[in-house]
């Protein structure tokens, strides 16, 4: 399969449909677009305007990534005072997909699309559009030939286009085990659906124009990187011309809301609307939503430095905590900071004896057990939460079941919490997490000092599955040389991946301060576990474990 990721690159995607019927339908979009001899950009200002919007707040600007993103985005032609319209775009130049408006036969491609690959149902729509531009422009029916010329024909970036060293470099199995799973499925569908009706003018919406996997890809990166949920989660995005140019930010300028029928556009209209003062020549960002750097990297091309909604992925299972246990030393008085793991430690961790039934209870009520447990849980970014918690709730929850010496050390937790164990479903799990995964409200003192020392084994661990450390990377970005250079692709796949370190670094140094101001509090009343000395993320950033076995990320 990382031959298949491979094979899908930038250079190939340049010109994803190759076909000499399509390549002359493209040239026609190509000698529409500049016929006033304007650019593509200027062009598809001009068609949002001639199709009733008004785009008069806006520009398009080359950024060369100025303001955070890359290449062209949108900038304030003028002052724009908060509140400020700075385009509005009626639903007839959403370009979407829905029974009343798209060809049966498309919608019955769309249909065997699965529903988490809600992006390929629209690239379905898009590569339609554009092999049928030429016939739209003769015919003025739907046509966004315009739009699709401005469209990149190549999306660098995008991991799903990263040749196999790079997709390697990343060293994140949830992102890379993605990248995968979205080739085999372009790979599949382009092969095993699409081929077989090739030219079947009762099943083939393409003319008989051929859709490679390379092709797919192309429309599956424009949608991911591009489309608009506008109408909620389970309808069809839209691709919302020229809207869709505004770059990202955790801190925008702007955003979009629906256009009220008294104010024109029609129904279903759309707008963007400045949220602060924007100076002319500023510009005009959007929030794509509160993501990791995970999503912003597979879908857009990009990650933002100390994102404050990322995380690091795991799954919980009771391996890697006993694993996480032998590695902190649970029970011994070691410093977390003095240990080093190695594939003997990690494979030699026992075996455990099956759990008593009032632990496997509590586990399956954080539904992190039983059937139907969802096991992803994570390190997260203390810049996400108040009480600087590096973990989530339900990953501290469990880790303080799996320590806890008694059913007794639960039950008055739950009673402290005046949760009940007695009801189901998600009123269960949110009375268990209340109880047991309050960051502020350990369940004693003894189950504290083990429950911190286990949760820095499991950070441990995670570090331990990169073959790098921080200043291995860093040293890396920096070194890299007009000689030597790394690759675009390279760079990326470092700063991502010296960016989760850096957040399991941190991690494990607040586990370090809350560990040993939990066994200092505790020393005057007799506390057992031993304290953790400081500087743990030091050594870590200095030398990182050997890598490991699978232990650690999540799917």
């Amino acid at each position: 399969m990382r031959d298949m990721c491979g094979s899908l690159n930038p250079s190939r995607i340049a010109l994803p449909l190759q076909r000499a019927f399509l390549i002359n339908k493209l040239q026609s979009v190509r000698s529409f677009s500049s016929a006033s001899g304007n650019t593509p950009a200027e062009q598809l200002v001009d068609w949002v305007e001639r199709n009733g919007s008004t785009a008069s707040g806006v520009s398009v600007h080359q950024w060369g990534g100025a303001d955070g993103g890359s290449g062209f985005g949108l900038q304030a032609a003028k002052t724009c005072p908060s509140g400020t319209t700075l385009i509005t775009l009626p639903s007839r130049l959403h370009l979407t997909y829905g029974n009343d408006t798209t060809d049966p036969r498309l919608l019955s491609l769309i249909a065997k699309v699965p529903a988490e690959l809600w992006g390929a149902k629209l690239a379905l729509q898009l590569l339609a559009h554009r092999i049928h531009s030429g016939d739209e422009q003769k015919h003025k029916v739907d046509n966004y030939a315009p739009y699709i010329a401005a469209l990149p024909l190549g999306f660098p970036g995008l991991p799903m286009f990263f040749p196999p060293n790079a997709i390697a470099a990343l060293e994140y199995p949830p992102v890379t085990e993605q990248v995968k799973r979205r080739c085999r499925w372009l790979l599949s569908f382009a092969t095993e659906i699409l081929a077989p009706i090739r030219g079947d003018p009762l099943k083939d919406p393409f003319n008989g124009v051929e859709i490679d996997a390379n092709a797919l890809g192309w429309a599956l990166a424009a949608v991911t990187s591009r489309a608009f949920r506008t109408k909620g989660p389970d309808q069809p995005a839209a691709m919302l011309p020229l809207i869709d140019m505004a770059n990202h930010s955790f801190d925008p300028n702007a955003k979009i809301t629906g256009v009220a029928s008294s104010s024109g556009g029609g129904s279903g209209a759309l707008q963007m609307v400045s949220i602060k003062e924007i100076q002319a020549g500023d510009p005009i960002l959007l929030s794509y939503g509160d993501l990791v750097n995970d999503f912003l990297l597979l879908d857009y091309g990009f990650i933002v430095p100390d994102n404050p909604y990322d995380t690091v992925q795991l799954r919980f299972d009771r391996s890697l905590i006993e694993a996480a246990k032998a590695v902190a030393n649970v029970g011994s008085t070691t410093s977390v900071s003095d240990i080093d793991i190695d594939d003997e430690m990690l494979a030699s961790s026992p075996l455990s004896p099956a759990l008593p039934a009032w632990q496997s209870s509590a586990l399956e009520s954080l539904g992190l057990a039983g059937p139907g447990a969802n096991t992803e849980v994570s390190i997260i970014q203390l810049a996400r939460t108040k009480v600087r918690a590096p973990v989530d709730a339900r990953l501290l929850a469990g880790v303080r079941i799996l320590c806890a010496a008694n059913a007794s050390e639960l039950e008055n937790a739950r009673i402290k919490s005046n949760g009940c164990g007695s009801r189901g479903g998600l009123d269960n799990m949110k009375a268990s997490i209340e109880a047991f995964g309050a960051w502020e409200r350990p369940l004693s003192l003894r189950n504290e000092v083990a429950t911190l020392k286990t949760l820095s084994g499991v950070v441990l661990i995670a570090l331990s599955q990169f073959s790098t450390t921080e200043d291995d990377d860093m040293n890396l970005l920096r070194n890299s040389r007009d000689d030597a250079p790394l690759s675009a692709d390279m760079q990326l796949a470092v700063r991502f991946r010296l960016e989760k370190k850096r957040l399991l670094s941190a991690a494990l140094e607040a586990l370090a301060a809350r560990l040993k101001t939990i066994s200092e509090e505790g020393a005057g009343a007799g506390s057992r576990g031993g304290a953790a000395s400081g500087g743990s993320s030091e050594k870590n950033k200095r030398e990182a474990p050997k890598a490991s076995s699978s232990k650690g990320f999540g799917r």
